[in-house]
Order: structure tokens, then C-alpha cells, then sequence
């Protein structure tokens, strides 16, 4: 029985050392040549306690078998004797061990008691049974890609408004101002100020106007009748035009004279 047995004495020990580190080696098969060493540190009764170390490869496909086969081993059995003993993994690392945790977070226990921690804002993650330390995905990075993902377009569309807004805005200026000054040309005429004429000269001679006209130069004094439509007094009188111009008398333009002759000075010469 093993109870019986008294693992001070070296002799015992030796012996069954060899029998668990043996066991162990077959539980932890599938590491291969990845699996480099096992010592069996102590062996104690209670039923049987054994606190074992495993050298391996330090890689990352190393340690992910090293944690698999870990986990087998919780579930694995001993035969002692023609007596079967069902193992179970109490410690990893100094790390105790929850066979009671989900499946996940067994494997995700037993590789970062081997590892370490994984540095921050990673955490264990398992994929396709493998842990690995991965990213964490927080809320706060799920409101960034969203803000981003939505305020990005909706900024690029308020500035194109804002800019198309601003161009109808100068084109409608540029428009009216093009307008008024069209308006202001034809207003003033072609002059700045407007050509100077006489304010009561408007239907002079003319006999459908004289009334008015009389009734004009009786409103105005001496002085206005020599202030033109800029304000500026002078003394020029466009009256002399009337000694040459009857307005009652039609105004024919005469036609020039054509002659289809050549001119004697290029008689004789081919055009």
C-alpha cells in the first residue's frame, strides 16, 4: 500500500520517482522533443502528493502543448499495483489550480502561471483551443471606431456644405453687385457724372412743348438756368444747335454715291 510507504528513505524515493517521472513523460507525449527534462522534487502521502518540475522549450508552440497536456493531466489515471489512482493537478507555478473554472479559463490559468502575465491591455484569449495573450476590446475602443467611423463622413459632408453654401453666397454678391452696376451704367450713361445738358432745353422750338417749357423757365431763377444735371453751374448752351435744326422739319440722311466704274487710277490693272 502506498500509505505504507516511508519516502524519507532514499532508496524508496529513488524508486518511485522513477515510476512518476515515467508516468509523466507518457502524460506529456505529445510535447515530443519540446519536453527536455522532468524532476520529481518530493514525494509525499496524502494520498500521493508529488511536486514535480518540467523542463521545456521556451517557445510559444512549447508552452501551448505544455498547457493542453496540463490540463489532460487533471483527468488522467495511475495504475499503482493493480490499483488505479485518478490524478489531479493541484498547482501550476505556485498557482493554484480550479478544476471547477470553465474549460477556457483552465488553460487560460495554467499558461499564464508558465508565462507570466501578458503585458497591458492584452489578455488570454483562446483560439481554436490554443491560448494566446491577445488585445483587449473595451468599450471605450468601440465608442472610438464608432465616433470615428461616424464623424469622420458626417464632418466631410458639413464641410461640403458649408462650402458650397459659401459659394452660391459669393456667386449670388458677385451677381447683384454685376446688376447694380449694370443698372448704375445705364443711369449715368456713358460718363461718370452724365453729360452735361441744360435743364430747360428738353423741347425747345418744339410747339407741343412750349407751354411746358414756359412753365418751366418761369420755376426756375437765373442762376438755375445755367446748372446742368451734375450740379455744376456753367455758362455752355447747347442752343446753338437750334439755329441749324428745325423740329418741324423731317431729318433725311442723304445716301452715298456709288459707281461701280473703277477709279481712273487703277484702270488697266487686274484686281
Amino acid at each position: 500500500m502506498v500509505s505504507q510507504l516511508n519516502f524519507s528513505v532514499k532508496a524508496t524515493f529513488d524508486k518511485w520517482a522513477d515510476i512518476l517521472s515515467n508516468w509523466i513523460t507518457a502524460q506529456y507525449v505529445k510535447m515530443g522533443s519540446k519536453l527536455k527534462k522532468i524532476i520529481v522534487n518530493s514525494i509525499s502521502i496524502g494520498s500521493l502528493i508529488v511536486d514535480a518540475t518540467l523542463i521545456k522549450d521556451d517557445s510559444p508552440e512549447a508552452l501551448q502543448l505544455f498547457t493542453q497536456a496540463t490540463q489532460d493531466l487533471n483527468n488522467a489515471k495511475l495504475d499503482l499495483n493493480n490499483v488505479q489512482y485518478q490524478a489531479s493537478l493541484v498547482a501550476v507555478g505556485g498557482v493554484l489550480f480550479d478544476a471547477t473554472k470553465p474549460l477556457n479559463d483552465q488553460k487560460c490559468a495554467i499558461y499564464l502561471s508558465a508565462r507570466g502575465q501578458c503585458a497591458n491591455n492584452y489578455a488570454c484569449v483562446v483560439v481554436d483551443g490554443k491560448p494566446s495573450c491577445g488585445p483587449v476590446k473595451t468599450e471605450d475602443d468601440l465608442g472610438l471606431v464608432l465616433g470615428l467611423g461616424i464623424g469622420i463622413p458626417l464632418f466631410s459632408i458639413a464641410v461640403l456644405v458649408v462650402a458650397i453654401i459659401i459659394m452660391c453666397a459669393v456667386k449670388n454678391r458677385r451677381r447683384k453687385f454685376s446688376t447694380e452696376y449694370d443698372r448704375d451704367s445705364f443711369n449715368n450713361g456713358f460718363f461718370a457724372h452724365g453729360m452735361p445738358v441744360k435743364i430747360d432745353t428738353l423741347g425747345r422750338n418744339d410747339p407741343m412743348y412750349k407751354q411746358h417749357s414756359r412753365q418751366r423757365d418761369a420755376s426756375f431763377t437765373n442762376q438755375e438756368r445755367y446748372v446742368y444735371d451734375n450740379q455744376q453751374p456753367s455758362n455752355f448752351s447747347w442752343d446753338f444747335l437750334f439755329n441749324y435744326i428745325s423740329p418741324n422739319e423731317p431729318y433725311h440722311i442723304q445716301r452715298p454715291l456709288t459707281d461701280r466704274r473703277p477709279h481712273s487710277r487703277y484702270e488697266g490693272t487686274k484686281m
